[in-house]
């Protein structure tokens, strides 16, 4: 977290840590855009606002073709629609779970690139659709849940979401 664009950093309070297992501080991507640029670097950064997600991406040294690729990319994964839009949209679906049908969920879960944390936040109402279901989304259904499975990464343990998984797989045949 921290500001890129300097009227974000103006009437700002003073800094408090936030403690949460380590130490954070808001970061100046500002002044640091601002040292790249001067060291003859390129920097990439949307022009409006990041609310949560600040997404920048410096390059220094030996820069080939100007960087096309690089600010293609960016433009591409970052000024069309990245993380902190995501975020922004996520913040309002994840409180419409109870009201979504199956294919919505559906694609709200392909774009999310089947994030198992936001399936196990919509198990629920994910399980509950899908037994529901017309026997012609199962395929759509399957897909969906062998991509969460193959993309997760347990933090917690125990965790039983794979065995979540597996059970709405046998149930739905």
């Amino acid at each position: 977290r921290g500001y890129t664009l300097p009227d974000s950093l103006l009437s700002q309070p003073d800094p408090l840590p936030n403690l949460h297992g380590s130490f954070s501080l808001m970061v100046n991507y500002h002044a640091i855009s601002e040292f790249i640029s001067r060291s003859s670097g390129i920097v990439c950064q949307v022009p409006h606002y990041q609310d949560n997600i600040q997404v920048l991406t410096y390059l220094l040294g030996q820069i080939p073709q100007e960087a096309r690729e690089t600010r293609l990319a960016f433009v591409n994964s970052v000024l069309t629609g990245g993380p902190d839009d995501f975020h922004a949209l996520k913040s309002v679906v994840e409180k419409q779970y109870a009201r979504m049908s199956l294919p919505e969920m559906l694609s709200f879960l392909r774009i999310s690139g089947w994030d198992a944390s936001i399936f196990a936040d919509c198990l629920p109402h994910f399980r509950e659709r899908a037994l529901q279901a017309d026997p012609i989304w199962y395929g759509d259904v399957v897909v969906a849940l062998q991509n969460i499975r193959q993309r997760y990464l347990s933090f917690h343990k125990p965790d039983d979401l794979i065995a979540q998984i597996q059970q709405l797989l046998d149930e739905i045949g």
